[in-house]
C-alpha cells in the first residue's frame, strides 16, 4: 500500500509483496513396527505418530510458530520427543517431553512451539523440520479405528485466517488390527517386454490384522 501521493510530489508509506511470506505445509504419518501397510494395530497394540513442516516460502515464518496437535479419544500417548527448539506442552502448561508413565489418554491437546520459527527455503530447497514425534498406544476397542489430527496455529499468515486450508492441517488413521485386515498386491515381471514376449503375474495378499481371514 503507498499514502501521502501528491500530484508531482513524491509518495511515501510501504509496499507489501505477499509473495514474500512463509509458506507452511504440515505433515502427519502414523507408523508400526514393523511396518504394516495400513497402519493397523490391536487394541493395546502400540505405534508412533510424526509431525513434520515444512517451508516453501523464501523467509522464515514468524517466531513462536505454533503446531497443535489433538490425540483423539481411543488413544494414550507414553512418549513425547520434540524435534530441535521445538517446546511442546498440554492445556495445563506441564512441559511434555520423554516418556509418559503412566501413559495419558486422549482426548487432550499438545502445543508445540518454535521460538525461532521455521527457516525460509532457499532456491530449489524448501526447509524442513521435525516438530514431534510420539508414542501411542490405541486403546479404542475391536473394530475401532482412531484418526489423530494436528495443525498449524501461528506463524503462518493464512493458516492463522483459513486454519481449514489443506496444507495447514494433517491427520493419520489407524486402523483396527483385531480382525482380518487384508491388503492385496499385484506385480509383473518383467515390467516391459516386445510383442509376443512372456510376463509373469504375481498376485499376493497380506494381513496385517491379528485374526486370519474367514474360508470362502
Amino acid at each position: 500500500s503507498q499514502s501521502g501521493m501528491e500530484p508531482g510530489g513524491a509518495a511515501s508509506g510501504s509496499i507489501t509483496n505477499p509473495l514474500v511470506t512463509a509458506n507452511l505445509t504440515l505433515a502427519k504419518v502414523a507408523a508400526t513396527s514393523p511396518p504394516t501397510s495400513p497402519v493397523a494395530v490391536a487394541q493395546g497394540g502400540v505405534f508412533t505418530y510424526a509431525i513434520a513442516v515444512t517451508n516453501s516460502g523464501p523467509v522464515a515464518s514468524a517466531s513462536n510458530t505454533t503446531v497443535v496437535d489433538q490425540v483423539p479419544a481411543g488413544v494414550s500417548i507414553n512418549q513425547v520427543t520434540p524435534g530441535a527448539g521445538w517446546l511442546c506442552r498440554d492445556a495445563a502448561n506441564n512441559n511434555l517431553s520423554g516418556g509418559i508413565d503412566p501413559a495419558r489418554p486422549g482426548p487432550f491437546d499438545i502445543t508445540c512451539t518454535l521460538a525461532a520459527g521455521v527457516p525460509g527455503a532457499s532456491p530449489g530447497n524448501n526447509t524442513t523440520l521435525n516438530v514431534v514425534t510420539f508414542g501411542a498406544i490405541k486403546t479404542a476397542g475391536a473394530a475401532q479405528s482412531v484418526t489423530n489430527s494436528a495443525s498449524i496455529r501461528t506463524g503462518d499468515a493464512i493458516c492463522e485466517s483459513a486454519p481449514a486450508t489443506a496444507r495447514c492441517v494433517s491427520s493419520a488413521t489407524v486402523q483396527d488390527a483385531s480382525s482380518p485386515l487384508l491388503a492385496i498386491g499385484k506385480a509383473a515381471s518383467p515390467d516391459r517386454v516386445a510383442s509376443g514376449g512372456t510376463i509373469i503375474y504375481a498376485i499376493s495378499v497380506i494381513n496385517s490384522g491379528s485374526a486370519a481371514s474367514g474360508a470362502p
